[in-house]
């Protein structure tokens, strides 16, 4: 019976493959970053930039409670509708019948961080309630009479 000799290890061997196995790895890590996390904006045919889109094409109703956020935030329409643009909405949206309640939380040039629960209908919005987020340069107190939902 032949005797198991112990071979002498081949580190040129295990260097190529440590070498393989880290390009590899930083290989993978480009690809991830360059097809999901370089351009963050979420495409118009995903539910959230769907409804992002609705906003930045609806106008805001004109009734007592819109005008009454609009200048507590000291803002406008088309202002809000432009910091639409790179907000966050949270899904599932809230169910409410007829029309569904958007938490959209976005921030300003200025440093100004918000959450407004928008009521979004067929071309219009309602501003439901804001709120401020953690981090906001400035707080409103809003002492407006928000709608229940």
């Amino acid at each position: 019976m032949k005797e198991l000799q112990e071979q002498p290890t081949n580190w040129k061997r295990i260097g190529r493959n440590a070498l393989a196995y880290v390009l590899g790895i930083g290989l993978g890590a480009v690809l991830v970053w360059a097809l999901w996390l370089r351009n963050r904006d979420v495409p118009n045919f995903w539910p959230e930039g769907m409804a992002r889109d609705k906003l930045v094409r609806s106008e805001i109703e004109e009734n007592g409670l819109n005008k009454c956020y609009l200048t507590c935030l000291e803002t406008n329409d088309s202002l809000l509708r432009v910091s639409f643009k790179k907000a966050d909405i949270k899904f599932p949206p809230i169910r409410r019948e007829p029309y569904p309640i958007y938490r959209v939380s976005t921030s300003s040039l200025s440093g100004v961080k918000i959450r407004f629960y928008i009521e979004s209908k067929d071309s219009t919005y309602n501003i439901m309630k804001v709120e401020d987020l953690p981090g906001t340069t400035k707080n409103h107190l809003c002492d407006c009479k928000g709608a229940e939902f």
